[in-house]
């Protein structure tokens, strides 16, 4: 028996699971029985009880490496791919050219982005099988993965040479120069496909369109999109093509604003909200720009849908409230600020409320959330120095003093604090 093929039968064996007591009695069957059983228990998708069965077959010819497989197959099915690894391992420790192993060996190895090792495997299957056209795909597929779009594009179009007007290898290919970002190589060959009249002609168009959105092509990518949208049919959903022209929307808007045509920046976040509305970008953008034009209230209603939609978007409530902070509305920044405590109750979050509840006269509270902030990081300075500003407002000049000192051993050179700390030395008596 070659390395890996398999255990003795009275060994603990996590691969092959052990069938109870009452299970061994009514199961006492042969090689063919357990396969027939096996068979049996699959149609009806009963993996587990299967898995027994194949287990016991696997027992009684451990060196069965088909068997093997297709316990390999049930983990697959059962989502547990470190087992599946394991079976089909052990197959090619019994047939080192199995093919399907091979291929099953580098799918698996793929998905968990281990690149080297499914290229191992792989490359064994196209050395013993060079036309293995499951092979050669996923060979690409790894290679993608891997950023090697060269060594892809040069496996496609050798394979292509063999394999002349292979729309699926030629669709590959453009995909390939799609992620290598070669756009207009992409865009041209995908035109070309379009030409053959595929059966989906929209997961085509959907590349071309994603390539010109890339480009900055904003019209160009509407105008894709309007002609999927017509034909009403194909891979993509009215629901996923209204919400690409949403985001296509916003992505113009973002260039139009930064070329500082306000006018079409705000026309273009309408027809995405038309198309869209409950896309949080359009928002995000439409309170920026109301905040840039001092359009107070309509940037806080824009903050309030973003965050009603979003509500785990932690920089929204903190924008949120620094608007509110500039309109000296402190009540209303302390509330917002504190509902996105739950988010992230970070050092900087609690700094930011004591200096709000200083600005508001909270004395109190101002001292608890700096406290808090030091706790969280005990080298936070700013947190610190208003700490001690606050303690020493509030009459406690001792614990203050100690703070400034505390301010100056985290930053000698912190001019306000040296300055702070001698006039409350003064006021201590203690020179």
């Amino acid at each position: 028996m070659r390395v890996g093929a398999g255990l003795k039968a009275d060994s603990v064996d996590i691969l092959l699971p052990e069938p109870s007591p009452a299970q061994k009695k009514s199961i006492a069957l042969d090689f063919q029985g357990h396969l027939q059983s096996a068979s049996k228990f699959l149609e009806e998708y009963q993996y587990h009880d299967a898995l027994i069965h194949l287990s016991q077959a696997s027992r009684l010819k451990p060196g069965d490496y088909q068997v093997l497989f297709r316990i390999g197959k049930i983990y697959q099915t059962l989502k547990e791919p470190d087992k599946a690894q394991l079976a089909f391992e052990r197959v090619i420790g019994l047939e080192p050219m199995h093919m399907e192993s091979l291929f099953e060996l580098a799918k698996i190895n793929g998905k968990q982005k281990k690149c080297n090792e499914a290229l191992k495997y792989v490359n064994r299957l196209l050395d013993s099988n060079p036309d293995h056209m499951p092979g050669i795909k996923l060979k690409v597929q790894i290679l993608v993965d891997s950023w090697s779009y060269d060594l892809a594009e040069a496996l496609l179009r050798e394979t292509l040479e063999k394999n002349e007007n292979n729309f699926e290898l030629s669709f590959l290919l453009a995909w390939v120069l799609y992620h290598a970002k070669r756009w207009d190589e992409a865009t041209e060959l995908f035109q070309e496909l379009l030409i053959q009249e595929p059966e989906d002609k929209h997961n085509l168009k959907f590349y071309v369109y994603l390539i010109y959105q890339q480009q900055s092509r904003y019209e160009e990518a509407l105008g894709v999109l309007q002609d999927i949208l017509q034909t009403k049919s194909g891979t993509y959903g009215m629901e996923q093509i209204h919400a690409e022209f949403a985001k296509c929307l916003c992505m113009q808007a973002n260039s139009l604003y930064l070329s500082e045509d306000i006018d079409g920046a705000m026309a273009c976040l309408s027809k995405a909200r038309d198309y869209n509305p409950y896309c949080a970008e359009i928002y995000r953008q439409q309170a920026q720009i109301y905040q840039n034009l001092n359009q107070w209230e309509e940037a806080i209603s824009a903050y309030q849908q973003l965050i009603q939609l979003d509500p785990k978007s932690y920089q929204s409530y903190l924008d949120l409230a620094a608007l509110y902070e500039s309109q000296n509305r402190f009540a209303e920044a302390i509330e917002i600020t504190q509902s996105a405590e739950g988010l992230n109750p970070s050092a900087s979050l609690y700094y930011y409320l004591g200096t709000l509840y200083g600005l508001e006269g909270e004395l109190e509270n101002c001292i608890h959330y700096l406290n808090r902030a030091t706790r969280k990081d005990t080298q936070f300075t700013d947190a610190f120095y208003n700490l001690a500003v606050a303690l020493e407002q509030k009459g406690n000049l001792q614990e203050a003093y100690k703070t400034y000192q505390r301010v100056l051993d985290l930053d000698k050179t912190h001019v306000e604090a040296k300055a702070n700390a001698y006039q409350l030395k003064r006021r201590l008596h203690i020179l």
